[in-house]
């Protein structure tokens, strides 16, 4: 919020929420998905950022890796996690 020089108040005000709302994501309290997306909306940031405070990257090996695994079937993505938690 410093960076955008955006003030509790105006990020309440501009995303209709009590000034305490706000306060209380600051302090690490659970922000409902739309107020997420609304904030970084009204921040220009992404997700990653707000959430994590850093931008995360993901390698061409890491997206094929992902492609892979949504073509798991559900029902043996299990069987893979427990491999993967065995070899590491």
């Amino acid at each position: 919020m410093r960076q955008q020089r955006m003030t509790v108040k105006r990020l309440a005000d501009l995303m209709d929420v009590a000034h305490s709302t706000v306060s209380g994501w600051r302090q690490g309290r659970t922000m409902r998905l739309w107020q997420v997306v609304a904030t970084c909306h009204i921040l220009e940031c992404s997700t990653d950022w707000l959430l994590w405070g850093e931008a995360f990257e993901v390698s061409t090996e890491e997206r094929k890796l992902l492609k892979k695994w949504r073509a798991i079937p559900a029902m043996n993505r299990r069987a893979f996690l427990q491999l993967f938690t065995d070899l590491y």
